[in-house]
């Protein structure tokens, strides 16, 4: 990043982002240590995550929590994870 190329960097999840990205921070002092540094880079572009935020993503995700609910209930646990 520091010899003026074009970058990428690409994460699944930056672990303090909960409290920068989806909120007005506009007038604050952002206190994130790692994205402090990063921010000042022109060639470097971050972005908040939202590709659970889609429509089909979001009722995937409900469909697949109320079918283990009900798996659980009856100890039937279908959606197992394997190593």
């Amino acid at each position: 990043m520091t010899k003026a190329a074009v970058c990428l960097y690409s994460a699944d999840v930056y672990e303090e982002e909960g409290d920068l990205f989806f909120v007005g921070l506009s007038g604050k002092i952002i206190q994130a240590g790692v994205f402090m540094h990063l921010l000042p880079f022109n060639n470097l572009l971050i972005t908040g995550y939202q590709a659970f935020f889609t429509t089909d993503a979001l009722q995937s995700i409900a469909q697949v929590t109320l079918r283990n609910i009900s798996d659980l209930k009856k100890k039937a646990l279908g959606n197992k994870v394997l190593p």
